[in-house]
């Protein structure tokens, strides 16, 4: 048993002790399911002081944080102008993604063990609706980052519940994550911003770490539902991984599949290590 599980089983086992068994019969019975059992690999004796819980339940993202209801979030950005959706907006960045990109922008998103904050639907309301003139005023509201926001659909569908129903949702999303997320957040996203990186499996997978299946599923599932319109498609040339002509590519299968809005553009990074020349090579190989 390696350091992380044992930090599991004793975080599992003192929340049932000291914070599950006082509270009602209903939160009692979810720690028993299968699941939260499942961390538990074997008994281990001993006894952790409340001043650990407490560091573990700060800094971490846990299952009783999503039982109360509460996300990871990295940062809330404010007065933003025309950057991630229509009029001033400000950008909920959330923790954790499903793909780990090379040149990702916020590599910080991806540590799930330095928590910068734990809101639930109503806190984060709390946090943003100062600029609630600002976005009526100009037709902005929350733009959902990350990370991957995706993987949040049932805090941002609350959120929708308490926040002026006036509000314009914007999310910005790979739409690598679970459909059952995309189906949730049909309903209350004005606006879908995505990145799909490559629609070559080979190229993504290299890039992201992870296959492009679950993105053209959700892809072509949001222009079934006549969402086409409502989205913006980003297909970028990314340096190293892919060639202006595979952008070409891209461009021309999003067109057939019935999409709108493309963004062309070419990642910034710190240093072009690839040339031109390096460029063509590339394609050649692939």
């Amino acid at each position: 048993m390696n350091s992380e599980d044992i930090e599991k089983q004793l975080f599992v086992e003192n929340l049932e002790k000291n914070i599950v068994q006082p509270q009602q019969k209903s939160i009692e019975n979810d720690f028993q399911d299968k699941h939260i059992k499942g961390q538990a690999l074997m008994p281990l004796k001993g006894i952790i002081n409340k001043d650990y819980i407490e560091r573990i339940n700060k800094s971490t993202y846990t299952w009783y944080d999503k039982l109360k209801g509460l996300a990871p979030i990295y940062a809330i950005d404010r007065h933003r102008l025309s950057t991630d959706g229509k009029g001033v907006t400000t950008l909920v960045v959330f923790h954790k993604c499903s793909l780990k990109c090379k040149y990702c922008i916020n590599p910080q998103t991806w540590d799930m063990n330095h928590i910068t904050m734990k809101l639930n639907p109503q806190e984060l309301y709390e946090e943003v609706r100062i600029d609630n003139l600002y976005f009526l005023a100009t037709g902005g509201g929350i733009t959902f980052g990350g990370g991957e926001p995706g993987l949040y659909s049932d805090l941002i569908v609350k959120f929708k519940k308490v926040c002026n129903p006036k509000w314009k949702l914007t999310i910005e999303t790979s739409l690598c994550v679970k459909q059952s997320h995309i189906k949730k957040l049909l309903p209350i996203i004005d606006y879908w911003i995505i990145d799909i990186k490559d629609m070559d499996n080979k190229r993504y997978k290299r890039y992201t770490g992870n296959n492009n299946s679950l993105m053209k599923r959700n892809l072509e599932y949001l222009l079934n539902q006549g969402k086409a319109e409502q989205m913006l498609i980003r297909a970028p040339y990314i340096v190293g991984y892919n060639t202006e002509v595979h952008v070409d590519e891209n461009i021309k299968l999003l067109k057939e599949l019935g999409v709108v809005n493309i963004e062309r553009f070419t990642y910034e990074i710190l240093s072009r290590r690839f040339s031109k020349l390096e460029d063509v090579l590339l394609g050649a190989m692939e």
